[in-house]
């Protein structure tokens, strides 16, 4: 726990970069990362496609377009483009 004594101004390097530039904002195409399920195997045609098995967990954490994701397997280093039409995303509570 710590407290937050500053006035609210951002300090300014010496280079006149701003803490505030630095913070990446999201972008409409990027998401939580949600966890989703495969519902069929797929095996990637290109080395920059993710191949999985049915029933697989796939994290996804960004949308690039309204037919695929990118996202990594679950426990695994692998990652890459995964297809809209070959997953589940798993709802969430809140």
């Amino acid at each position: 726990f710590s407290f937050d004594f500053s006035d609210g101004e951002e300090d300014e390097d010496d280079e006149g970069i701003s803490e505030r530039s630095l913070r990446r904002s999201p972008s409409d195409d990027e998401v939580e990362t949600i966890e989703a399920i495969a519902l069929f195997d797929y095996v990637g045609r290109t080395e920059k496609e993710l191949s999985f098995k049915k029933n697989q967990i796939i994290y996804i954490f960004k949308r690039m377009n309204q037919e695929w994701w990118q996202g990594c397997l679950a426990g695994g280093n692998e990652s890459g483009y995964v297809p809209d039409g070959y997953i589940k995303l798993k709802t969430r509570f809140v």
